[in-house]
């Protein structure tokens, strides 16, 4: 019980799936990056490539070491305090995320600014960002609430999520009530991706852990899977052509219009294939899956400014700055070196290396791999034989930054998501052992 045991092949696939996504995702953005219909000027695609594989391969050794070594548990807690720590967690986390989306949900119908017309989202994205500079101190409502509220929400929908069918009648309309009214501020109202795409790959997950925990995971489950995201990319397709027709660019001024770095092949087969309109819309998003790759390759052109650890995070450099007077370091990572030398802004995608590699240097940032892979397979092993709701957490968060490495470093990105990540890995390493030994005794009565 103590670890995988691999004697099958089913049990060696169910062990390594997370991994096998891993490399295999990335790997797919690495290949749409270099033979896509968005073309990079002066674009070193070898240099990267070796990179990303190195990074990979890594990672690959750092989850297959995970698997060897017994799960780590503790008797610190007993069964009554474990289920009433996790109890009252959830309780209080669904409370709080409601009470956020209800403020932001009335907000946003008083404003006039609600609305379930998606053929408005387009425009109303533009509007949202229209004047607006960052670091200036100026903060909305919504972006307070959404940050400060951002640790319980995320609690309240993986678990929610997760435990859906033992929770009342009660929570599960609000639970519903919560996802709905954030699609529909933010995605549908507001035109954002972000958060829709963030349920996408928790929805995701979650169908392929419970699938794998019931012993139900097919060829089935995983059609379903596909199917769902499929549709969820079609989505996002559609917003991004409406953000497109809302500034009104199309196939035919995108090279007029386009960063000057940058050409779209207008003759690429993926708009051959679906058409000027459908065509258009993938190849523009195919470059937020490639373009990350391309800020790498010019990052690693630029003379390296250790950032002391301070750089990898637009947030955490503000943190630092504002609160404890020290230097803005982000102003020195690559991603802005790269900005001031090229004009490939850092608000442009670089991928969560250039960030990382900032502070980590990029020998370092691949070595970092290494305890990124483990991580992601220890937290593999404890859900699946611990069913450890802790574990769980941390591992949807690492499955999103996953979704994220192509663009940047999404986990430390915004000041709610950086709060997210210390929480979510304080209270994992705090109560990790307590919930495998809770849930291994369980099983084996």
């Amino acid at each position: 019980m103590s670890a995988i045991k691999t004697s099958s092949v089913s049990s060696l696939l169910k062990a390594y799936y997370p991994l096998f996504f891993v490399l295999l995702y990335v790997s797919t953005c690495l290949i749409v990056s270099v033979f896509g219909p968005i073309e990079y000027i002066d674009y070193n695609k070898k240099a990267v490539s070796l990179f990303v594989i190195g990074t990979l391969a890594f990672f690959a050794l750092g989850y297959c070491l995970a698997m060897a070594p017994p799960i780590a548990v503790s008797r610190k807690f007993n069964p009554v305090k474990i289920r009433t720590i996790r109890s009252v967690l959830f309780r209080v986390s669904f409370f709080l995320a409601f009470v956020a989306i209800g403020v932001i949900v009335l907000r946003s119908a008083a404003s006039g600014s609600l609305s379930l017309d998606i053929g408005q989202s387009g425009q109303a994205y533009i509007a949202a960002y229209d004047g607006y500079e960052r670091n200036t101190g100026n903060y909305s409502v919504d972006f307070l609430l959404s940050t400060f509220f951002a640790f319980p929400t995320y609690v309240a929908t993986i678990w929610g999520l997760f435990y859906f069918g033992s929770m009342s009648r009660k929570q599960r309309i609000l639970l519903v009530f919560m996802i709905a009214a954030t699609i529909v501020v933010f995605t549908i109202s507001g035109g954002k991706q972000k958060q829709f795409g963030d349920y996408m790959i928790y929805f995701t997950t979650l169908i392929f852990i419970r699938s794998i925990l019931r012993g139900s995971f097919s060829v089935a489950t995983l059609l379903k899977i596909s199917v769902f995201g499929l549709l969820g990319v079609l989505l996002l397709l559609i917003l991004l052509g409406m953000r497109y027709a809302a500034i009104e660019i199309d196939l035919e001024t995108i090279n007029n219009n386009i960063h000057q770095l940058t050409r779209l092949d207008v003759e690429h087969p993926i708009i051959r294939v679906l058409g000027d309109d459908m065509g258009f819309a993938a190849s523009m998003f195919s470059s937020y899956i490639g373009q990350g790759f391309y800020g790498l390759s010019l990052s690693m052109e630029q003379d390296f400014s250790w950032t002391r650890f301070g750089g990898s995070s637009y947030s955490w450099s503000v943190i630092l700055n504002r609160f404890f007077g020290l230097p803005f370091m982000v102003e020195t990572s690559y991603p802005y070196l790269v900005g001031a030398n090229t004009g490939w802004a850092e608000t442009k995608w670089h991928s969560v290396y250039a960030w990382l590699a900032s502070d980590l240097t990029f020998a370092g940032t691949i070595g970092f791999n290494l305890i990124l892979g483990y991580l992601f397979g220890r937290l593999w092993k404890e859900i699946i034989i611990c069913q450890n709701p802790f574990s769980l957490l941390l591992f949807c968060l690492l499955m999103v930054g996953a979704f994220y490495v192509p663009a940047n470093n999404q986990l430390m990105h915004s000041p709610g998501a950086l709060g997210t990540l210390f929480l979510t890995l304080g209270l994992y390493f705090r109560y990790r052992a307590s919930y495998n030994f809770q849930s291994l005794t369980r099983q084996i009565a």
